[in-house]
């Protein structure tokens, strides 16, 4: 499979992940339902790399790339709690979810030019400005 077919893929399962925290929202305790959420998801990881090892498949692991996944587990740890904060403020999937995606988008195009010295359009440039609007749209 492609980048862009594992792209959709994510979508799809993050839009039912989103849905699910959306309604759990309000009925469970922030810190909670990111223990859960991190139990379930190691869970589903683990299970899958084991049946990966048990069908002779390897698994690749280098000293960056564990670096930045612990990294990423510790960035994901914080924004789920905020995220299920967000749903106790505002329990209404259409202005939550926008929210955060737009900025989430945002917040990574910014750092690939920063960082990572991706090239910076004029193309891109309106494209963030497009979701901003987009956002300011959504959330009236």
């Amino acid at each position: 499979m492609n980048y862009l077919t594992y792209g959709i893929l994510a979508a799809v399962a993050f839009g039912f992940y989103n849905f699910f925290v959306g309604k759990s929202g309000g009925k469970i305790s922030p810190f909670l339902a990111t223990l859960l959420l991190s139990i379930a998801a190691a869970t589903v990881a683990g299970l899958i790399m084991l049946a990966q090892k048990l069908l002779g498949a390897k698994i690749e692991v280098t000293s960056s790339g564990v670096k930045f996944a612990v990294l990423a587990g510790l960035a994901a740890g914080i924004a789920e709690i905020f995220y299920f904060f967000a749903f106790t403020k505002n329990p209404n999937i259409s202005v939550v979810l926008p929210v955060v995606f737009t900025i989430t988008v945002v917040t990574g195009v910014i750092l690939g030019f920063t960082i990572n010295h991706e090239p910076i359009t004029i193309i891109k440039i309106l494209g963030i400005a497009a979701s901003l609007f987009g956002l300011f749209l959504l959330t009236k």
